[in-house]
């Protein structure tokens, strides 16, 4: 649990550092989220806690108050419960779980914040959420078959 938690952090890191860097039109992917489905999905409840871990991080660096823990917390939980239900190793799969949380987790927080607007979903959300989805498949691909941390979680 702890090397996955320091590995979660690592991303938070290059969430709130790096990856300004590689933005398109503005848009980021959302690489805090793909750890989180990562972790819940290969290693069970653990990322379900360390989604609201960085959930509260996220919200301490942007000053929201406790969306990100919220939203993050939910979707390790969802996609720890899909896990023992699904294939898992399917890279469509990871395609249509990255995609739906992210944007089911921006069009929330932007509910929560009263701030979403059709404009916004189609400027920001559904563009940020592909963006993510083809960046999440990649690291899947690549934590699947060469990640160092050995999966003790079996359902």
């Amino acid at each position: 649990m702890i090397k996955l938690t320091l590995f979660a952090f690592l991303f938070f890191i290059l969430q709130i550092t790096i990856v300004n860097n590689i933005a398109i039109f503005h848009i980021t992917p959302d690489i805090v989220l793909i750890i989180i489905l990562y972790i819940a999905l290969f290693y069970g409840e653990v990322g379900m806690w360390i989604g609201f871990g960085m959930g509260i991080c996220l919200d301490l660096y942007n000053f929201s108050l406790g969306c990100n823990a919220l939203m993050l917390s939910l979707i390790g939980y969802g996609a720890k419960e899909l896990s023992g239900r699904i294939y898992r190793d399917a890279p469509l799969l990871w395609g249509i779980l990255i995609i739906s949380s992210s944007v089911i987790k921006n069009v929330i927080i932007f509910i929560l914040q009263k701030e979403l607007s059709f404009q916004l979903i189609m400027t920001y959300i559904l563009p940020e959420a592909i963006y993510t989805t083809i960046v999440g498949i990649i690291i899947f691909y690549i934590f699947k078959n060469y990640l160092f941390i050995k999966n003790t979680y079996n359902r």
